[in-house]
């Protein structure tokens, strides 16, 4: 919070954590660099090193390494992003929720999603209302209000709309 200025009830703990705070409240950083470009926004939680890094967004909650580090200028509202690098590149994401190292990984404007396992979604982009649940379930996958559910299901699927997958692998060739 080294440049705050009308911001209150706030929580820093770290080097470089919530650093360019300048307005907002009620955010948490806890970890070197955690929040870091938290220049405005309020009811956030970043803890890990590097998470919420870009973030300006409202309702966000970030734990582990790099979780929701996203890029230039991020206004994400309400994700929960829990796991190393889930949700790195988001940008404009809402109501997201990634849990699973890599979850999400560049996922930047997708919105109503929900990866849950190691690598599900990761590369996926842009995605709306779709449910990973698994290893690397839709892992290259994009589209829309899809379900896969199982390990490496529907993992390259990659303009489906309105799919259900069920069971490890199923749709793995998918296009």
């Amino acid at each position: 919070g080294r440049y705050a200025t009308t911001s209150s009830e706030n929580v820093y703990i770290g080097s470089c954590a919530g650093r360019h705070n300048t307005t907002g409240s009620y955010k948490v950083s806890i970890g070197r660099n955690a929040g870091y470009s938290l220049y405005s926004g309020s009811e956030n939680t970043y803890i890990g090193k590097g998470s919420g890094y870009h973030l300006t967004g409202i309702g966000n909650t970030f734990l582990g390494y790099n979780s929701g580090h996203g890029t230039t200028n991020v206004t994400s509202t309400s994700n929960t992003f829990i796991g190393s690098h889930t949700g790195y590149s988001i940008t404009d994401g809402i109501e997201n929720v990634y849990i699973g190292k890599n979850a999400g990984y560049t996922n930047p404007s997708g919105d109503y999603n929900t990866y849950i396992g190691c690598s599900a979604g990761e590369l996926a982009n842009d995605g709306l209302h779709n449910t990973y649940i698994g290893y690397c379930t839709g892992k290259n996958a994009t589209g829309g209000y899809n379900t896969f559910l199982g390990s490496e299901t529907g993992l390259s699927c990659t303009s489906g709309y309105k799919n259900t997958y069920l069971g490890r692998k199923a749709g793995t060739a998918s296009t």
